[in-house]
């Protein structure tokens, strides 16, 4: 099990090889950006992944509470992901639409952006669908005493985990409020989408 931790200083990544009884943290930490990051949700022991590659998902803030004007993406092979070493970050997406992967954070680039409103959300691949499904709550929205109390949602779908990502879903406001994350939760999608 993998887990990662906001407000340690941006982010830091924890490991429990017996089913959570205990952890390990790493020695390093996401100190630039990643604020509130979080693992693309592949199935059950990442068994639906595309490839052999983990991916995390951020939005582009040193922390979870201040909204960001776009979101950025890490990767790292499935068995390295507790070695600093090894991520790599979203660069660019070249014009056939192929991922340009950097070492260096600081040339990170958007997988996302929606400026003033990239916040907490949850990305799941969808095999039914043949599609990654990308939720998140929208940190705007509400009229006369609701505003700023209310938030809004908005679902997105891409055929890769950089994109291109377009909306197919957006409320804002939502007609309840959605929480300060979203996601759709792999366990509970059925087999045809």
């Amino acid at each position: 099990l993998y887990l990662l931790a906001r407000n340690v200083g941006n982010a830091q990544l924890a490991w429990s090889g017996d089913e959570g009884r205990t952890w390990d943290w790493v020695d390093w930490k996401f100190d630039t950006s990643f604020g509130c990051p979080t693992f693309l949700n592949a199935g059950q022991n990442y068994s639906e992944a595309r490839d052999h590659y983990v991916y995390v998902f951020s939005p582009d803030a040193d922390d979870a509470y201040t909204p960001a004007d776009r979101f950025v993406l890490a990767r790292v092979p499935l068995d390295k992901v507790t070695r600093w070493a090894w991520y790599e970050f979203l660069e660019r997406v070249d014009a056939r639409g192929d991922a340009v992967w950097t070492e260096d954070v600081e040339r990170r680039g958007a997988v996302l952006t929606r400026p003033g409103q990239c916040s907490r959300s949850g990305v799941t691949w969808v095999p039914g669908l043949k599609r990654y499904l990308w939720v998140m709550t929208l940190p705007t929205g509400g009229l006369g005493d609701d505003a700023g109390r209310w938030k809004g949602l908005a679902v997105y779908e891409s055929l890769k985990p950089w994109g291109p990502w377009t909306c197919v879903y957006e409320a804002d406001p939502w007609d309840v409020h959605p929480g300060d994350s979203a996601s759709f939760p792999a366990k509970w999608i059925d087999a045809d989408g």
